[in-house]
């Protein structure tokens, strides 16, 4: 396991993805969206979705100029249309027009299409929370869960993400998928090596599995509570804005995947303000006493009770000071990365091989 820092990492990715053309809007963005991944501990949305991402840049799946395009369609609503760029560089986008939009009319909301992979959602979120917003975002994925009670699947993972401000600088942020685990997991078992967690996956015939190699769905978390919060994204992203949905959409794994293909998949973001009904100084105080007092509840030895986001800031601050662990199957990629593209790995913060 070889740890390096943010900064450097980040820089590492920006210079991949500027190597085989890809416009320093997109470059940026995906930087960004990756490494904050990782810093968070979200390890399966981090940098080694890289060599995923620059291949389809190489291939022609992702426009790697795109001229996104923003409409607004009434007075608190938009469209942003991505032209198949890379899905972080229309969410940052997005969630940027929702804030301008909400500054005046109190929420903004904004559809994007023809997008791609949005990767790592409570970046989005975060933006808004860190200048005072409100903020959700929701996405389509390609056809991933394996619907209740049945033996087939039809939509995706569609994560959902929500974050608020409070008075202490992190914001709260829920950050989660509708199946109990996402298919990114599966792909980082394959590269290390590892078993499946228990009750999560499926095999193709709709049977549960450990074997990451024999998995070709994910369970929806909670059961028919998940599947029905998942249909809602669904309904949210691609209904709402004329996109396919389920099994018509592009996937970004699997034996039908093809890095040439524009994916089109979607997503939603909402941005409101917390003073419509409040001010906003007492919306922080507010949460931030929720905050400290879930925090100090009665917990079992050795454990102490967290609110959502909490690991992801502990991570925070580990892998701020310590540098980013990357698996070694991850660190080989991104050396073939840099050795394709001309670009210089980061340095080695320590090596616990």
């Amino acid at each position: 396991m070889k740890k390096v820092s943010a900064e450097k990492l980040g820089r590492f990715v920006g210079d991949v993805l500027a190597s085989c053309g890809v416009d320093s809007s997109g470059s940026e963005a995906v930087s960004q969206s990756l490494v904050q991944a990782n810093l968070r501990g979200i390890d399966s949305h981090g940098v080694r979705l890289l060599p995923t991402y620059a291949e389809s840049a190489d291939k022609g799946g992702v426009n790697k100029h795109p001229k996104i395009n923003v409409k607004q369609t009434f007075p608190s609503c938009c469209c942003v249309d991505a032209d198949n760029g890379f899905g972080a560089a229309a969410g940052f986008r997005a969630i940027d027009e929702c804030i301008k939009i909400a500054e005046n009319q109190g929420i903004g909301i904004a559809s994007v299409i023809n997008s791609s992979h949005c990767g790592y959602m409570a970046a989005y979120t975060l933006r808004a929370a860190a200048k005072g917003y409100m903020a959700f975002s929701f996405t389509n994925t390609g056809s991933a869960m394996l619907s209740y009670n049945g033996t087939k699947k039809y939509i995706g993972t569609n994560p959902i993400c929500f974050a608020a401000p409070r008075e202490e600088s992190d914001p709260f942020c829920v950050d989660l998928a509708t199946t109990a685990r996402t298919y990114n997991s599966v792909e980082l078992a394959r590269l290390t090596g590892s078993k499946l967690d228990e009750g999560h996956y499926a095999d193709a015939q709709g049977e549960i599995t450990t074997d990451p190699w024999k998995s070709a769905m994910l369970l929806p978390s909670g059961g028919h509570k998940g599947f029905a919060l998942g249909m809602m994204v669904e309904v949210l992203c691609s209904t709402l804005s004329g996109m396919a949905f389920g099994p018509h959409t592009v996937p970004m794994y699997g034996p039908n995947s093809d890095p040439a293909n524009k994916r089109q998949i979607c997503q939603t973001y909402v941005v409101f303000r917390p003073d419509f009904c409040i001010p906003a100084d007492q919306f922080k105080r507010s949460l931030q006493q929720m905050t400290d007092e879930v925090r100090s509840q009665p917990a079992h030895e050795g454990k102490h009770v967290m609110m959502p986001g909490d690991p992801e800031i502990n991570f925070v601050v580990q892998r701020s000071q310590h540098g980013i662990p990357l698996d070694d199957s991850t660190w080989l990629e991104l050396t073939k990365l840099g050795e394709k593209y001309g670009v210089l790995l980061p340095p080695i913060v320590s090596d616990q091989d």
